[in-house]
């Protein structure tokens, strides 16, 4: 493994990016996920409309690369909330979501942005509350996803 290199996600890069989230999320998250919520997540990586508006500059997508391999993603969606944070399975615990996260709340940061929040799966959980992030409201079902609310404050 070589050094993990953050950077915003280049337009030929998007299906690379997705797929990581999409597998690392069929591995890991789903497997608690009704049918709606799974259907939900897979359309959102796979919407041509998502793709148009990061194309566009209105979704805002990091990657994490090692070498020319995409080994993790974060985007952003209203301002600041994370929307996908996913991190390929042969390199989770290697500090590669901190180093999403912290780019995210500098990129934030600059762009006068005080916090971050995010709907953390419980998979998510533990990783969020390591990094700083708290609940701001208790673990609830919605449109088949069970996630937390939370906020970090930059």
């Amino acid at each position: 493994m070589s050094e993990i290199i953050v950077q915003r996600c280049r337009p030929w890069e998007w299906e690379e990016a997705m797929d990581v989230a999409e597998r690392t999320f069929m591995e890991f998250v789903a497997p608690v996920y009704e049918p709606e919520g799974i259907k939900g997540f897979t359309d959102l990586v796979t919407d041509k409309r998502v793709k148009n508006l990061f194309l566009d500059g209105d979704y805002v997508v990091f990657v994490a690369k090692d070498g020319d391999k995409i080994v993790g993603v974060i985007s952003i969606r209203s301002g600041n909330h994370i929307s996908l944070l996913f991190v390929d399975k042969e390199y989770h615990r290697m500090g590669v979501a901190s180093k999403l996260v912290a780019n995210v709340s500098e990129y934030l940061r600059l762009r006068k942005f005080d916090h971050l929040t995010v709907n953390a799966s419980p998979y998510g959980v533990p990783f969020y509350h390591s990094y700083g992030f708290e609940d701001t409201g208790v673990e609830k079902w919605e449109r088949g996803m069970l996630t937390t609310p939370m906020k970090l404050l930059l």
